[in-house]
């Protein structure tokens, strides 16, 4: 069997189950996504990584999130928890000027040890960024 590693964008995934309008759908189970998307005749998932920050300015989907980053840890789903940053934004037409947040996670490869497990393949689930 290839051992198989996966990597999930959970920012990007998470703004692209927003369209569905179906709060079910965020409880994505990321365990069964990944065995839908290998060959398993071929292919045996080796480990499967959740990326993703909490919006500390947020306190109720932070706790959702935290209970989400607990039930993905219960189906042994590694999850790496990077942080926002905050980043002046402005608008170029009429001058206007705030503060926004811009996710981050930091040491990337680092974190799970790619030299070190050197999963024969991997798949990265990602989607569009849908504002």
């Amino acid at each position: 069997m290839i051992p198989v590693s996966v990597y999930i964008d959970g920012f990007n995934v998470y703004h692209a189950l927003l369209k569905f309008k179906d709060e079910r759908v965020k409880w994505l189970d990321l365990r069964a996504l990944s065995q839908r998307i290998i060959r398993p005749k071929t292919e045996q998932i080796k480990g499967i990584n959740y990326f993703s920050a909490f919006a500390n300015w947020l306190p109720d989907s932070k706790r959702r999130h935290q209970e989400y980053i607990k039930a993905l840890t219960a189906y042994d789903v590694h999850c790496v928890m990077g942080h926002f940053k905050v980043k002046s934004r402005g608008c170029n037409s009429c001058g206007a000027k705030w503060k926004g947040h811009e996710e981050v996670v930091s040491r990337f490869f680092r974190t799970f040890g790619l030299a070190e497990r050197r999963p024969a393949l991997a798949y990265a689930v990602m989607a569009p960024l849908i504002c």
